[in-house]
C-alpha cells in the first residue's frame, strides 16, 4: 500500500496489526520502515529498537537499525548496533570490518586498528595474495595507524602486510608520503621519482618532488631544471614541458611556449 503512494491507509494497517498483536517484532519491524518512508528517522528507530526488544537476534531489524544509526550520525548507537551483530555472525569478515568502522566513525581510531587486528588472530589460513577484500582491509587498517600520526608504525606495516597488496599504486604513493613526513628526504626522493617514470604525466607527483627537494616555490630555474630533466627523459610526454607554464613568467614564459608550440606543428 505504502508503494502505491496510499502512505495513510498503510499506517492504518500497521496500527491495526498492533492493536491485534503489540508483541510481534514483524509488526514492529513493518511500522519503523513505514516511518522511515516517511523520513520520520527518530520514531523508525523507537520501532526498531522496540522490535529488537521483541526478537534479539533477527539480523534483519538489526541491520535496518544500524543503517538508520549511522545515517542519523548517532555514532554510539551504532557502535551499539555493530558490537551486537558482531556477536550474532562472529565468524563474518564483515561484521568485524563494520565494528572497526563504527569505532572509527565514533573516534576511537586505536580501537578500530585493535578490532581489525583480532580479525586477523582468528584467521587460520593465510589469506590469498588474490583476496581484494583482504586487500582492502590491509590498506584501511594501515590508514588508521597514519591517522593516528604513527608515521614510522604505518610505512612499517605497509612494507610488511602491504607487500604482497593489489593496490601497487596506492603502496608507492602511501610510502612517499609517510616517508616525507618524517623527513627521510633521499628517500622520499627516489620514492617520488620512481612515482614519475611509472606516471610522467600526473602533475602532483612533480609538485611533491620539487617540495622534498626543498627547492623555493619563487626559485623559478630550480623547479623548470625539475620539469626539463624530465622533458628530456620523456621526450613524448607532455606534462614536463607543459607544467612549467603554471609559475614562470615574462620573457621564459614566451620563449617556453614558443618552444611548445614549435614542437606541436
Amino acid at each position: 500500500m505504502n508503494s502505491q503512494g496510499k502512505t495513510e491507509e498503510a499506517f492504518a494497517l500497521a496500527k491495526v496489526a498492533l492493536q491485534n498483536d503489540m508483541k510481534s517484532h514483524v509488526c514492529w519491524h513493518v511500522y519503523g520502515l513505514l516511518y522511515r518512508a516517511v523520513k520520520n528517522f527518530e520514531e523508525a528507530i523507537k520501532a526498531y529498537k522496540f522490535a529488537l526488544r521483541l526478537e534479539p537476534d533477527s539480523a534483519q531489524i538489526q541491520r535496518d537499525l544500524a543503517l538508520l544509526q549511522v545515517q542519523m550520525r548517532d555514532y554510539s548507537g551504532y557502535l551499539a548496533s555493530r558490537k551486537a551483530m558482531l556477536q550474532a555472525r562472529s565468524g563474518a569478515r564483515q561484521s568485524w570490518t563494520a565494528l572497526a568502522i563504527a569505532h572509527h566513525l565514533a573516534g576511537d581510531l586505536a580501537e578500530a586498528e585493535r578490532t581489525l587486528t583480532a580479525y586477523e588472530e582468528t584467521l587460520k589460513h593465510t589469506p590469498s595474495k588474490f583476496d581484494f577484500e583482504n586487500s582492502e582491509a590491509v590498506m584501511y587498517k594501515n590508514s588508521l595507524i597514519a591517522e593516528q600520526g604513527d608515521y614510522a608504525r604505518a610505512l612499517e606495516h605497509l612494507e610488511s602486510a602491504g607487500k604482497q597488496n593489489l593496490d601497487r599504486l596506492a603502496i608507492l604513493e602511501l610510502r612517499a608520503e609517510y616517508l616525507t613526513k618524517l623527513e627521510r628526504k633521499e628517500e622520499a626522493v627516489k620514492a617520488f621519482r620512481a612515482l614519475i617514470d611509472r606516471n610522467p604525466e600526473y602533475k602532483t607527483y612533480y609538485d611533491k618532488l620539487v617540495e622534498v627537494l626543498g627547492i623555493d616555490p619563487k626559485d623559478h630555474q630550480a623547479r623548470k631544471a625539475v620539469y626539463d630533466e624530465y622533458a628530456e627523459k620523456n621526450p613524448r610526454s607532455d606534462a614536463p614541458r607543459r607544467l612549467p607554464l603554471d609559475f614562470l613568467e615574462g620573457t621564459a614564459s614566451l620563449v617556453m611556449s614558443h618552444t611548445q608550440l614549435t614542437q606541436f606543428r
